[in-house]
């Protein structure tokens, strides 16, 4: 390998005059296309061929530019370069193109310009109306409010009687909690506007852009701000300097960059002018909160992304404690109609002996089978009777044998009774009463 101008013979016949890793590296850059030889991309650059000159082989080709050094070691392969490898013959192809450097740079700014102008109008557009909504919004007022109410009750008699509070203190209301820790005091701010002040929950969707306005860093947008303005002074100062002659008229270069530049320049006092109402906008609103306006955007809107936050989560977590609790009381509920079943299923058969009136027909059934059990034993005495019949007068025996037929129809009343007791016991799910 030779450096600083000597020469290596190649076993290709190919020499080198470039560092390797250099030649590597541009070499990596015209990848991108392959299939052009090295005077053909010097072509495309000419002809501000954007379709082959795409940004991001632009942006590649910035980074690879001839050194003053590189130029006097390729001097000599001006006329015939086909020996050295393909970077350094497109080193020598662009050694003879009119700042070469310069029109890579500008080519680049004019194909991303667009791009930058859009991403910067999207951002000011953002902040401006997150700050127009926050600064002039009826709810935000309101909440506050409550939320000062609901702290000059809970201080009376030690801080109480505040006339305002940090806009930053409202994240704190999550870690303020019950004495139990099952709840926190937001908890309680948002259980009671759901219930009495439904309306000052649509502050959620009223701010839902601080969400992307806490994606916004103002810092990078205003350093593209800049740049872009850096780079349309840039532009217009070289066209005028090197590009105005009657030689460059018919110049593909000059003539799309000039109509670029008529554009451009228009636009962005339109972007520039938007961007300053932007400041003034976000100024206003965070004096309005009582904040420095030295604050950055991002952090601004992140104390209400966050507030927001936690109101949505609370919700939630609200909604799902209710669904809790009423799916515990319908429950209970099942399990007391449960109860309430089987008890009812024992019931009848209670009934039918707590019932007075069933109650006082046994008890007479009862005391008419006493009667009817007492008859019985005293006709006991007839079976003694029969067995001295011999012994008796005829009188005696004629009363013996009426005593018998009575003694019969006493019997066949009580079988009788028996019979109708135990269908009325049995009902009621007793055991029968013997004879």
């Amino acid at each position: 390998m030779k450096i600083k101008g000597e020469v290596e013979k190649q076993s290709s016949e190919e020499i080198m005059v470039l560092d390797p890793k250099r030649i590597q590296n541009i070499n990596i850059a015209l990848s991108k296309c392959k299939s052009m030889s090295p005077a053909q991309i010097k072509e495309a650059i000419l002809d501000m061929n954007e379709f082959v000159m795409t940004a991001d082989l632009l942006d590649q080709l910035k980074k690879f530019v001839p050194t003053d050094d590189e130029v006097l070691l390729l001097q000599p392969f001006q006329e015939d370069s086909s020996k050295l490898s393909r970077a350094e013959q497109f080193f020598v192809e662009v050694m003879s193109v009119e700042r070469y450097n310069q029109r890579l740079h500008i080519m680049y700014f004019k194909q991303t310009y667009k791009e930058k102008y859009d991403g910067i109008q999207q951002a000011c557009k953002t902040i401006y109306e997150t700050s127009n909504t926050l600064r002039h919004s009826k709810l935000v007022p309101k909440f506050l409010e409550m939320i000062l109410t609901v702290g000059n009750f809970m201080n009376t008699g030690f801080r109480g009687n505040a006339s305002g509070f940090k806009v930053s203190s409202v994240n704190k209301l999550a870690d303020t909690k019950t004495t139990d820790n099952k709840s926190t005091l937001l908890h309680f701010l948002v259980d009671v506007t759901e219930n009495k002040l439904p309306d000052l929950l649509k502050i959620v969707e009223e701010l839902k852009n601080v969400h992307e306005a806490c994606r916004v860093s103002m810092p990078d947008v205003k350093e593209d701000f800049e740049g872009v303005r850096k780079d349309l002074l840039f532009t217009e100062k070289e066209i005028q300097e090197y590009f105005n002659d009657p030689e460059y008229e018919n110049d593909p270069f000059a003539t799309q960059v000039k109509e670029f530049l008529i554009t451009a320049k228009q636009s962005f006092e339109d972007l520039k002018v938007y961007w300053d109402a932007t400041e003034v906008m976000y100024a206003d609103c965070v004096r309005h909160f009582g904040e420095n306006p030295a604050l950055r955007p991002d952090e601004f809107f992140q104390i209400f992304k966050h507030f927001l936050t936690d109101i949505e989560r609370v919700r939630k977590e609200i909604e799902a404690e209710r669904r809790k609790m009423i799916a515990a009381e319908k429950k209970a509920k099942a399990e007391q109609e449960k109860k309430e079943r089987a008890a009812a299923r024992r019931k009848p058969k209670l009934d039918k002996v707590q019932n007075p009136e069933i109650q006082e027909a046994v008890d007479e059934d009862k005391g008419g089978l006493d009667h009817l059990m007492d008859s019985l034993r005293k006709c006991n005495d007839y079976g003694k009777m029969k067995q001295d019949a011999r012994r008796m007068t005829p009188a005696e025996r004629l009363r013996n044998d009426q005593a018998r037929k009575n003694l019969g129809n006493l019997s066949e009343q009580a079988r009788q009774l028996l019979n109708d007791i135990n269908q009325d016991i049995g009902d009621m799910g007793f055991a029968a009463v013997e004879a």
